[in-house]
């Protein structure tokens, strides 16, 4: 498969979070980082136990007005994030910086929970 390229041409920041289930499983690769992540739980006898857990946090790309994120695996066009925010000013490209077909991704796609980072709802 082809690396693409995701260039921010709206007038607002996009991110895009790479799941874990979409992106990493279809690239073969797992760019998801691992946090330990504290908790506590009760035991019967009404102390406190401390749990430590390994936790995949999924990799998030945010994109500023005007900035290209490149070597990205070609599922990331098939994430929702993605897909909402082509509507939105986002351009998809191979490698070579030719545009993708755009219009094949969004079809079907809401863009009720776009991310675009100005705290605006949209």
């Amino acid at each position: 498969m082809a690396n693409i390229c995701m260039k921010n041409d709206g007038k607002s920041p996009i991110t895009v979070t790479l799941l874990h289930d979409t992106y990493c499983r279809l690239s073969g690769k797992c760019v998801c980082e691992r946090r330990s992540v504290r908790g506590s739980k009760r035991k019967k006898d009404g102390s406190v136990a401390t749990t430590v857990k390994d936790k995949r946090m999924p990799h998030v790309i945010m994109l500023a007005v005007g900035e290209k994120s490149c070597g990205l695996h070609e599922s990331a066009r098939t994430l929702p994030d993605a897909m909402r925010a082509i509507e939105h000013g986002l351009k998809i490209q191979d490698d070579k910086g030719n545009n993708k077909d755009n219009a094949s991704a969004k079809q079907g796609v809401s863009t009720k929970r776009l991310h675009t980072g100005t705290g605006k709802k949209k």
